[in-house]
């Protein structure tokens, strides 16, 4: 812990003429809880802008110790739908709501960041039930600042090989294309909800 410590002081003075910060993701940060809890709030001891970012598939109490002294939550969403969530991610979007919720229920700041994926989540159908289903949890949420949207990209796909591993999105979708970053950004603007697209993000 001290170590980590203090190597993020190492990079202090760039946090504060930057007005950036520490954040801890993954992997997922919640299988870190009590790391993450001790990390964070010497951070914050510091002066320093700390956040999280989590899938939300943990039980309550160790996603709640994670981000206990986060000043924001960069919480992932792929699917709003059910069946497809387990397809491609092999677990169930129900924790993965419920935990949401209970955030949503709190005072920290929290951005959901939606990975835009080809084929998985960037069909108007999709899009719809995504942004219908995050205008329902957010509405009255004062601690909801907005939407991240992060197209997706399979730089990471020859790790899998080095690995020893297969890829499964290729083997599921073998023809790709360019994430359709429009259609949530449409679907967003739709249930009047802010949004903002950053750079990428890795397979």
């Amino acid at each position: 812990m001290a170590q980590v410590h203090q190597q993020v002081l190492a990079d202090e003075i760039y946090f504060r003429t930057s007005g950036g910060g520490v954040t801890l993701s993954g992997g997922e940060i919640a299988l870190q809880s009590g790391f993450a809890r001790e990390l964070l709030a010497l951070c914050r001891r510091d002066g320093l802008h700390t956040a999280v970012e989590t899938a939300g598939f943990a039980p309550w109490s160790v996603v709640a110790e994670a981000c206990q002294f986060a000043d924001l939550v960069l919480y992932d969403l792929k699917l709003a739908d059910a069946e497809q969530h387990l397809r491609y991610t092999g677990v169930s979007l129900k924790p993965v709501l419920q935990n949401l919720q209970r955030m949503l229920a709190g005072k920290i700041p929290l951005r959901i960041r939606i990975p835009v994926i080809p084929y998985v989540n960037d069909t108007p159908d999709q899009a719809e039930k995504m942004m219908s289903l995050i205008h329902t949890l957010t509405h009255h949420r004062p601690c909801f600042t907005g939407i991240d949207l992060l197209p997706y990209h399979a730089f990471g796909a020859g790790k899998y090989v080095l690995l020893g591993q297969t890829y499964r999105y290729a083997a599921m979708h073998p023809n790709p294309r360019k994430a359709n970053v429009r259609v949530l950004k449409q679907a967003a603007k739709q249930f009047r909800l802010p949004v903002n697209v950053l750079s990428h993000c890795i397979a």
